[in-house]
């Protein structure tokens, strides 16, 4: 039996409906949500009270006034790591709240 030369991989065509307009920006900001928790320690976790990704900005909820000093002294680095994760630039701002 001779395969049809259209015929993908499953994760092939999973990865282009990831990348579609519709459903990317999503998937980004459940890759940065994942990332976070799995990355930033329990402590940093335990204070951090929302993630979102709007456009091309990272908004970043937390408790903790010296969380939050330290996340903006930090947010060069914090841009650069998860556009490594992602695979591709996504977040150019982050506004830490």
């Amino acid at each position: 039996m001779m395969k049809k030369s259209n015929e993908q991989l499953l994760g092939e065509v999973l990865r282009k409906i990831a990348r579609s307009k519709k459903v990317q920006p999503g998937y980004d900001e459940y890759l940065i949500k994942k990332w976070w928790g799995e990355s930033m320690g329990a402590i940093i976790n335990e204070n951090t009270k929302g993630i979102s990704l709007k456009g091309s900005t990272l908004f970043i909820k937390v408790e903790s006034a010296s969380l939050r000093s330290e996340l903006n002294m930090s947010k060069l680095d914090l841009i650069k790591k998860l556009n490594e994760v992602i695979g591709h630039s996504v977040v150019e701002k982050i506004v830490v709240h």
